[in-house]
């Protein structure tokens, strides 16, 4: 009876075993990242919170100030020749590409042909000429019907008119020969861009100024907020970079898509936008192409002051770390002056921005974290 008790408790601990352990994978987590990552208690994050502050957004892109494509028209049929090669820096005049012009390069074969016709004209008048020299001299005084001058004056004024005709085909191939090559220079300084893909359409090349801004639109609810020559930050979105700018334009009106939206009974539903142009302080940081967020103050200006020790250098960039919603992204800042504990900001942060001030364990960009904190004034 007693054996019999040791094997039923026996199976009974195992069972309890497995079930432990079957709760533990289920509801305990397996993973190396969750076994890894800090928990809020090593972690003892301080943060400062930038004040909120009236603000408008705008959402735009990297553009060239100026681009242009280059496309072979149909009436031209050669191959192009290359003058310029892919990255090259050019200034406005320059010679970017040579075409030949196949109906100059037919003409000027024609008028060649003509003129090989001239000179054969030439040749066989001056044989004749010359036979009726000879003809001449082997004639008796007395039986000449005409004299020597005579003679050479009949033939002088064919050659004369052959001659005539000559120096017009010259003319004429002189300025076919112009025409026959064709040369596109470059309207503005710019970087040459060559596809390596030719397709049906492809352009022989693009022209694309290095001077860049900001294209980007704001609706008619914030248009009356902005102005010509206000300050920006615009923050690069893939990397989070910070940069600073001006608003160099905003457009009157809105593009003819959006200025007569309206909904039932001829309410307005959507909200109109208006083209704005950013200047870009530091383009040498940006692409074309990159997608900006900008941020222009537009309420009463009130310094930006963080404590000091939030703030990190890397070389002559100056950065503090963020907390973007659970991941730690890094901010470049412009400095004004230290004042005590804080230091005024220029420009490169936002409000809300959640900065961290200081960790009991080291967090960098590119972390997850916990968004608990402790704040500070």
């Amino acid at each position: 009876m007693k054996k019999k008790w040791l094997i039923w408790g026996s199976v009974l601990i195992v069972l309890l075993g497995g079930a432990g352990i079957w709760y533990g994978i289920k509801y305990g987590g397996s993973s190396d990242s969750k076994a890894n990552a800090p928990s809020k208690e090593e972690l003892e994050i301080t943060y400062f919170d930038v004040p909120e502050m009236d603000q408008v957004y705008i959402n735009g892109k990297v553009q060239p100030e100026q681009s242009q494509a280059y496309i072979l028209g149909e009436e031209k049929k050669s191959v192009p020749t290359l003058k310029v090669q892919n990255g090259q820096v050019v200034d406005a005049g320059t010679v970017l590409y040579e075409v030949e012009d196949p109906a100059v390069t037919s003409e000027i074969e024609n008028q060649t042909n003509a003129l090989t016709r001239q000179a054969n004209r030439k040749n066989t008048l001056y044989g004749k000429w010359n036979r009726a020299i000879d003809q001449w001299k082997k004639t008796s005084v007395d039986e000449r019907t005409t004299t020597k001058e005579e003679l050479d004056n009949q033939f002088q004024t064919e050659l004369d008119t052959i001659l005539e005709e000559e120096q017009y085909i010259n003319e004429t191939l002189a300025d076919l020969n112009e025409k026959q090559i064709i040369q596109t220079t470059a309207d503005f300084k710019g970087k040459v861009a060559i596809p390596e893909v030719k397709e049906a359409n492809t352009p022989i090349m693009r022209l694309i100024s290095e001077t860049l801004y900001v294209a980007g639109t704001v609706n008619e609810k914030d248009l009356e907020k902005i102005q010509v020559n206000q300050k920006a930050n615009l923050t690069i979105v893939s990397n989070g970079t910070t940069l600073s700018g001006h608003i160099q334009y905003i457009d009157a009106n809105p593009p003819e898509q959006n200025s007569e939206a309206s909904g039932d009974g001829g309410q307005a539903t959507n909200l109109s936008s208006y083209k704005v142009k950013l200047s870009i302080d530091e383009p040498e940081k940006v692409k074309n192409g990159y997608h900006i967020q900008a941020a222009i103050n537009v309420g009463e200006e009130t310094p930006i002051f963080i404590p000091t020790a939030a703030i990190h250098q890397e070389g002559e960039t100056s950065y503090v770390l963020v907390n973007d919603f659970g991941s730690v992204i890094r901010k470049a800042i412009v400095l004004a002056e230290e004042e005590g504990e804080t230091t005024h900001i220029v420009s490169g942060l936002e409000a809300g921005d959640r900065i961290i001030v200081s960790s009991k364990t080291e967090v960098k960009e590119g972390d997850v974290i916990d968004t608990t904190s402790t704040d500070i004034e």
